[in-house]
């Protein structure tokens, strides 16, 4: 028995599952050949996904000892959007820096910043303070921390620059 081509697998699957059908868009003047029936978003993603993890009820978010159902992960991510708009301030449009390692709350903030429309800026974890102040126009060390519902935030920022830095050197995110 011989199997499909690459070039077969790829045209029975944009045929056949509606989640990788294909048509045209125009962006920028240009056309490119687009999923039709992909999420607009990482919200929608979201909101739209939750029948393949369980019913939410499935593991999503695994480290070390903490785990997160689908459930629990876009909940924190809820509550998170709550706080960068409501106490952080925090706009559709608004820049926002992260400078962190590989944790969970880096899909969270993530998920987070984009579902209130706010765009996420990677920061290198690795830079010094010299160099975070210099990357954000923000003396880094003289920022406040906020102890939100979820994750620990040092928040600073001019206009619609507000760098987040979550800290885990203060034990893992609550539960």
């Amino acid at each position: 028995m011989t199997g499909m081509s690459l070039a077969e697998a790829s045209a029975h699957l944009t045929t056949t599952d509606p989640r990788f059908e294909l048509t045209t868009a125009d962006i920028r003047g240009t056309q490119y050949r687009v999923f039709k029936n992909t999420p607009k978003n990482l919200r929608e993603l979201l909101q739209t996904s939750r029948p393949a993890h369980g019913e939410g009820q499935n593991e999503y978010l695994v480290y070390q000892n903490e785990r997160w159902s689908y459930d629990a992960f876009c909940s924190e991510v809820c509550k998170m959007a709550s706080v960068l708009k409501n106490d952080l301030g925090v706009k559709q449009g608004d820049r926002v820096a992260l400078a962190m390692r590989n944790y969970p709350e880096l899909p969270i903030l993530m998920m987070a910043i984009t579902s209130i429309g706010a765009v996420v800026v990677f920061l290198n974890a690795w830079w010094t303070t010299d160099e975070l102040d210099y990357a954000t126009g923000v003396p880094i060390a003289g920022i406040p921390r906020k102890w939100p519902a979820m994750g620990w935030l040092r928040r600073g920022g001019r206009g619609r620059d507000r760098p987040l830095v979550p800290d885990r050197r203060q034990g893992p995110a609550p539960t």
